[in-house]
């Protein structure tokens, strides 16, 4: 199971509090739901974030989720 946070969500927090491999990224765009900038306010709220969890997120976890492209 993953869960996809509405934009601005803070990150750092759910991945301290949750653990990160359940949350990954996703959009409403160009709904109001989605902002104009998903990933500019994700970004603003994963300072404590590494950069292997912030690829996880933008990611790998979806990938992991759905397998390789062209299988």
């Amino acid at each position: 199971m993953r869960f996809t946070p509405f934009a601005g969500e803070d990150i750092g927090w759910l991945h301290a509090t949750a653990g990160r491999e359940l949350f990954m990224f996703a959009s409403d765009y160009p709904h109001h739901e989605g902002t104009d900038d998903p990933i500019g306010r994700f970004d603003r709220t994963m300072a404590s974030v590494t950069g292997d969890d912030q690829r996880g997120f933008y990611e790998t976890i979806l990938r992991d989720l759905v397998g390789p492209s062209g299988t």
